[in-house]
């Protein structure tokens, strides 16, 4: 049996109806009764208060809180009214006074319930959406602490709207006006996906609608559950127990149900997209609240996601009796029609997305968002059967007043020309189905690559962006697919080995940077400087062997250039460091000689100009700097370059435009392993503890099998006189290190 903690049961039990808990309780606790006298007062408060996330077994309280209120201020907002609160957040409508004045929606612990674990889920959604840029997904704009230190807080954007349902109905929203809404938020879900984040809790109540400008635009809200994909969302995440049920059962995908060691991914969320769109359409769930109340056990409850099949979405509109005319005044359209509307394509688009299998689901939500869409455009649907008589009536369809104005004898001509394509068709049909898998699978290897692009080659997203790569491969033998699919295909898988080899480069680089150069000593420099060496010669370009001409002519044509021009630069500063700590000097001709191999490697004027003036082979001057920046377009430049150029104007003496473009850097780069790690050490020179801490805490998320970073982080902790957490992160550096033996 697995053990679980008091945690797991109370969350799992919440999730069910009320005069199911006790039963559940029982059962889960049969051997432990001071575990099941805990779980009961929890259970008992969560009944008093509301939705609670307490405390989990064994884990203490950081401090009880001062309660906070309208009226309040926390930082630069005026707490203006409560909103509502959820598990562990109370969120309230505030006014931002500085810089700028605007109404904002501010989520802030609870009092009394700032837990680590509490911490962990609420900044796991927090940097949720704070990797999010999308139109119709909610906005974070800042975050912080309160006055007390103790209890985080974020600040997202204020979306005054009602649930998507709520909203169709008022308004009587059309089917097809419902669908172009639901395309919106199939698009905000990708992204979401895309950004290695899975929302596990896709209702109505978390698809806000609202208006600009008189149009309605739809708002996806509250990642309070969400899980990363195949990454850590923070660095004190507490990834979903095995045995624990997270969601809403409604809306929850039958792998979530069943709480077994198959890992949820996207298609999760693609099954509760389905849901939400068959509420949509009949408004109701394919499971009915009604069911789950009848449900005579948490197993049964669990059986009756998993097992019971769905009804029809026209098949249960036809049976609604009376509230079928309610449900028809809502969509503008005759009680009659209203189920000759849904059935066919998106009968067959809703029951996909709602298969049990997961395999049989779309791939992704851009997929079942397209869908839709030719089901809108009355286009052959995926989701439906391929025959001629379908196709046909699609076409009928589409050209209803031609074809009715066309003769008798065009009739029997098209019948004739369709006996003889009819073979022909079947074969086209079979290359067409495998142009359409291997584009999905290709599709679906893209979005794995941009999640994976960010993440350390061990990373669990890398294992499925491989997968999905197999998949392309496998679908590329034997296929009938066309050249172009082919093509696209192989072009694909090319740029899949160059982006691993370029991340396998760049965090190579990066490990030795901070493993090493956290060290500010010759011997460990002298390291740093050998190692570079090694990776540029492991590359294929020997700074031993090729002049620095040579070596910038061939770097110039590699389709790596920039990450091989960062490698040189850091490799000649290292020389540089060596040399500033007594090691062996490097000629100020050589130094301009390598400027300039760079500098034909990558002819860019701003990126030339910055490391001239980093490497000094020109004079500081503000001026040259000034003019280099006023021709570029910052937003556009890489990280590692805006890091150049923070160091640059610390060159010309102008650390206050340094520090904005440093924390200018961040906010376009926050996933940036080094960006973070030395904006944390430039904190650490500051002696501002709490900040690097921030910051190093931020870098262990990101990368947290770096030793070095944490061995930082022990430092700023011990600087700040907090001796537990020093002796915690070293014993996590310790670990590390002895793994990497």
């Amino acid at each position: 049996m697995t053990i679980q903690s008091e945690e797991t049961i109370f969350l799992e039990a919440i999730a069910l109806p009320a005069e199911q808990r006790a039963e559940f309780v029982r059962h889960q606790c049969r051997n432990d009764p001071e575990l099941r006298r805990r779980v009961e007062q929890l259970i008992a408060a969560h009944e008093r208060q509301g939705d609670i996330l307490d405390v989990a077994l064994g884990e203490t309280v950081i401090g009880q809180s001062a309660t906070v209120d309208a009226g309040e201020d926390i930082g630069p907002y005026r707490l203006l009214q409560k909103l509502g609160e959820g598990g562990f957040g109370v969120v309230f409508m505030a006014e931002q006074r500085h810089p700028v004045r605007r109404k904002v929606a501010l989520k802030v612990i609870k009092p009394g319930m700032d837990s680590k674990s509490v911490i962990a889920r609420f900044e796991a959604e927090r940097q949720a959406l704070a990797m999010m840029d999308h139109p119709n997904i909610a906005r974070v704009f800042d975050g912080g602490s309160t006055v007390d230190g103790e209890r985080p807080y974020f600040v997202m954007e204020l979306v005054k709207g009602v649930p998507i349902v709520e909203f169709c109905d008022t308004n009587s929203l059309t089917t097809a006006e419902r669908l172009r809404l639901f395309i919106s938020v199939c698009n905000a879900v990708h992204h979401a996906h895309q950004k290695g984040v899975i929302h596990r809790d896709i209702k109505p109540s978390n698809v806000m609608v609202t208006l600009h400008d008189g149009e309605p635009v739809v708002k996806v809200i509250d990642f309070g559950v969400a899980k990363a994909l195949h990454q850590r969302l923070t660095e004190k995440t507490l990834f979903t127990q095995y045995g624990m049920m997270v969601g809403t059962p409604q809306y929850m995908s039958p792998e979530q149900a069943e709480m077994s060691g198959l890992d949820v991914d996207t298609r999760s969320d693609i099954y509760s997209l389905a849901v939400l769109l068959y509420e949509l359409i009949t408004g109701t769930t394919p499971l009915q609240a009604e069911s789950l109340r009848k449900a005579t056990g948490y197993q049964d409850l669990q059986r009756m996601i998993c097992e019971d099949e769905p009804v029809v979405p026209s098949q249960r509109l036809s049976t609604s009796g009376q509230q079928l005319t309610i449900l028809a005044k809502h969509r503008r359209v005759s009680p009659e029609r209203l189920p000759r509307e849904i059935r066919g394509d998106l009968d067959w688009i809703v029951m996909k997305g709602l298969e049990k299998d997961r395999r049989r689901r779309y791939d992704s939500a851009s997929d079942f968002a397209a869908d839709v869409q030719r089901a809108l455009d009355l286009e052959p649907v995926l989701a439906g059967p391929p025959s001629q008589v379908y196709r046909l009536k699609k076409f009928v369809l589409r050209n209803r007043a031609a074809v009715l104005a066309v003769t008798a004898a065009v009739v029997v001509l098209g019948a004739i020309l369709f006996a003889l394509v009819d073979g022909r068709n079947h074969r086209l049909a079979r290359q067409r189905q495998d142009e359409v898998r291997l584009t999905n699978a290709v599709d679906e290897a893209t979005s794995a690559l941009v999640a994976a692009v960010d993440a350390e080659l061990t990373d669990d997203r890398w294992t499925s962006a491989e997968f999905t790569v197999s998949r392309v491969r496998e679908l590329m033998q034997g296929a009938t697919a066309g050249v172009a699919a082919v093509d696209r295909a192989r072009v694909f898988l090319d740029r899949y080995e160059l982006a691993r080899r370029d991340q396998q480069f760049t965090l190579a680089m990066e490990e030795l940077l901070i493993n090493r150069g956290t060290n500010q000593d010759l011997s460990s420099w002298i390291t740093v400087e050998r190692e570079l060496r090694k990776i540029l010669r492991d590359r294929g370009y020997d700074v031993d062997l090729l002049s620095p001409v040579e070596l910038g002519k061939r770097v110039r044509d590699d389709p790596s250039m920039l990450q091989l021009t960062d490698a040189l630069e850091l490799w000649l500063d290292a020389r540089r460091q060596v040399a500033a700590l007594g090691g062996e000097a490097v000629p100020s001709e050589e130094i301009v000689a390598w400027v300039d191999g760079m500098n034909i490697a990558d002819p860019k004027p701003f990126r030339s100009a910055l490391r001239k003036l980093v490497f000094e082979t020109v004079p500081p001057e503000p001026e040259f700097l000034a003019l280099a920046i006023a021709e570029n377009d910052l937003a556009a430049t890489c990280s590692r370059k805006l890091s150049w150029l923070a160091q640059a104007y610390q060159l010309v003496g102008n650390n206050r435009r340094a520090f904005e473009i440093q924390a200018f850097a961040l906010s376009r780069h926050p996933g940036d392993l080094l960006l973070n790690f030395e904006y944390a050490t430039r904190q650490m020179n500051e002696q501002d503890w709490d900040e690097a801490i921030r910051y190093y805490l931020r870098c262990t998320a990101i990368r947290p099998n770096i030793s070095g970073v944490w061995r930082s982080l022990a430092e700023a902790y011990r600087n700040n006189n907090e001796t537990e957490a020093a002796d915690h992160a070293l014993d996590v550096a310790a670990r590390l290190e002895r793994a990497a033996q």
